[in-house]
């Protein structure tokens, strides 16, 4: 994407959405790539709701605050990707703030912002945007392996050294992603060589866990999503 690109994506955001907050309106379709310029604002043009985010309950993000910027810049990534491939803009929902207490110990100083978005046939996917105090922003994916969340807390050199510790760690999981999971009981197992283990769902008999793998002083260095059949005994 080129610097003109990202500068009409801008522009266009502050036109359509002034100073009173978000404005909604219907999405442009993105320009045929045949004729497709990197200056074209209308190629770029898409509307954020003004009245709801994608989660009950969690602060709108205005234009007036600082985090406005992140998630305009978020948003304007996204929709240059579709715009890119020739498929529809998405329908972005106004964005959000989310925060927690486990999030506040385990990563203080750091600001936590959702990006969501509806793209037929699929909705309510979103991005987690975790922004340290020196102004890095870590993309945190709402779906798939959560690899992004092991990512963030191994450039943070967060420890895991009990179970308390991995305990901590999945509640902030569980707040940054506005998930659950963490509220039908959890175990924390130590796993050679060198990983923890939180296991905390049983569905179909099938036991999901999240593997956080650590380095010889037991800082975190990734994570991501796993499984196994209760069938088959411990898992591997």
């Amino acid at each position: 994407m080129t610097g003109g690109t990202v500068r009409s994506l801008l522009i266009t955001t502050s036109l359509i959405l002034g100073s009173a907050g978000c404005a909604h309106a219907p999405l442009a379709q993105p320009t045929p790539k045949s004729e497709r310029r990197s200056t074209s604002r209308n190629a770029h043009l898409y509307r954020i709701s003004s009245t709801a985010g994608l989660f009950a309950g969690l602060p709108l993000i205005t234009p007036q605050e600082s985090d406005w910027h992140i998630a305009v810049s978020e948003m304007d990534r996204l929709a240059a990707t579709h715009v890119e491939a020739g498929a529809p803009v998405p329908a972005f929902y106004c964005p959000q703030r989310v925060s927690g207490p486990a999030l506040q110990t385990l990563l203080p100083g750091y600001r936590f912002v959702i990006v969501a978005w509806d793209y037929s046939p699929a909705s309510g996917l979103y991005n987690v945007l975790a922004s340290d105090p020196q102004g890095h922003t870590d993309v945190l994916g709402g779906y798939g392996n959560y690899e992004g969340f092991g990512t963030l807390l191994s450039r943070a050199r967060v420890p895991i050294r009990s179970p308390h510790d991995a305990e901590l760690v999945w509640h902030a999981f569980n707040e940054a992603h506005v998930k659950r999971w963490d509220q039908n009981g959890i175990a924390c197992e130590y796993r050679q060589p060198g990983a923890w283990c939180v296991y905390f769902e049983v569905r179909d008999g099938v036991r999901h866990f999240y593997e956080l793998d650590v380095d010889v002083n037991q800082i975190v260095t990734s994570g991501q999503f796993g499984s196994y059949k209760l069938s088959s005994g411990l898992p591997p």
